[in-house]
């Protein structure tokens, strides 16, 4: 596989990321600007998408950094279970 036909897979997969999970299929606008400025908008909620993803999982890292909670009810039902 060239790497040209890489780009283009990966640029057609991004379409359909967008046509699945975004509606993209269903723009349906009458004039050719405003079917470039829906799917401009499209594209900008996939990244903003994204981007949020990310933020929330930094925080939930950072959360449970400072606050091991699992760690703690793992460490309780294993010493409330041990036979002495």
């Amino acid at each position: 596989m060239s790497e040209s036909e890489r780009i283009r897979n990966s640029i057609e997969g991004k379409f359909g990321q967008a046509k699945r999970r975004f509606s993209l299929n269903r723009v349906m606008a009458k004039l050719p600007h405003t079917s470039k400025t829906a799917i401009a908008i499209t594209f900008l909620v996939m990244n903003l998408s994204t981007y949020l993803s990310r933020v929330f999982c930094a925080f939930l890292y950072l959360l449970f950094k400072k606050r091991p909670f699992f760690k703690l009810v793992i460490t309780k039902s294993y010493n409330s279970t041990r036979v002495n």
